[in-house]
């Protein structure tokens, strides 16, 4: 996608080198299989590979687990709106926000269905997933949140988009999903069993 191309360019050039890196994206994992990762973002691949039509499909799945943590109901959902906001205010998404002429205040979205925050669409909102898709003409990109207990993750599903993309989406989703984090962590002391993810990753630390 050809602004989140130039705004992981931008955040290499403002000084993120290999080091610093590997060093902020500490305790981010990467999620190896799709059957490891949730069962909404695993639905979301499914049906874009589906329509996909032979055209190439690539995906990431990105976690982190963190001291804070949200409850049921509409803790979830409020969760999850403030999981979104603040990977859309994050100063690595800055370069998207001017590229795409974003006039929505990030800190205000709440993850509605048709809801737009510069080119990005919400398309799905479920109580702690919801799916954005990048409207630009030739573009078949789809951003994915979910927060589950103490675990919060992001993904990405991008159909006929070229190595580069697919590069910087890589380099980008864990600094978003880091940087949202820690964000979160100042504000949620509070604590859950691990165990209210649902479910197993078989994932490793992050790598590029």
């Amino acid at each position: 996608m050809t602004a989140l191309r130039l705004a992981s360019s931008a955040a290499a050039t403002a000084g993120v080198c290999a080091a610093s890196y590997f060093s902020y994206t500490r305790g981010v994992r990467t999620v190896a299989s799709p059957g490891d990762t949730p069962p909404g973002f695993q639905a979301l691949l499914r049906a874009r590979t589906a329509a996909a039509s032979q055209r190439p499909v690539t995906w990431g799945f990105y976690h982190v687990r963190t001291d804070a943590a949200d409850a049921s109901g509409a803790q979830k959902h409020a969760a999850l709106t403030r999981l979104a906001r603040l990977v859309f205010a994050s100063s690595f998404y800055a370069p998207e926000r001017v590229l795409s002429g974003a006039s929505e205040d990030p800190l205000r979205i709440q993850c509605a269905k048709g809801e737009t925050f510069g080119n990005m669409e919400c398309i799905d909102r479920r109580v702690n997933e919801t799916t954005w898709q990048y409207t630009l003409p030739g573009f078949n990109f789809c951003m994915f949140f979910g927060t589950y207990g103490n675990v919060r993750g992001i993904g990405f599903v991008d159909v006929n988009g070229d190595l580069f993309e697919d590069g910087g989406s890589r380099f980008l989703l864990p600094l978003l999903l880091k940087d949202a984090s820690t964000q979160l962590e100042r504000g949620c002391p509070q604590k859950e069993d691990e165990r209210a993810f649902g479910t197993q990753f078989g994932s490793s630390t992050h790598s590029a």
